[in-house]
């Protein structure tokens, strides 16, 4: 992290429950809870350029195109998948037993 002797103080009022909720969080962190509230808004920062980056290539064209998730096989090309992977697994035994004799 940078020197603090640079950083800006600001003066923040916090309503009791967002108070004790950063104590909480600080605490439960071994951290400050001045670096809680860095932490906390770096986050939201990242999250926020991340959008923006998102947007800006969706407007110029520069997006990738959206993974597509697979369709999961029906519950009958399941059963066949199945059914054989145990004769190929079943033929791959006998093959072993012969060799073994």
């Amino acid at each position: 992290m940078t020197s603090q002797e640079h950083w800006s103080r600001l003066p923040l009022r916090l309503p009791p429950d967002l108070k004790a909720w950063l104590a909480a969080e600080a605490a439960r962190n071994g951290a400050s809870q001045n670096s809680e509230i860095v932490r906390a808004i770096r986050e939201r920062m990242e999250r926020t350029t991340s959008a923006e980056a998102v947007r800006q290539m969706e407007d110029d064209g520069s997006a990738p195109e959206p993974r597509r998730v697979p369709t999961p096989p029906s519950p009958q090309a399941r059963a066949t998948m199945l059914r054989a992977r145990d004769a190929i697994a079943d033929e791959l035994l006998k093959q072993h037993d012969a060799k073994a004799k």
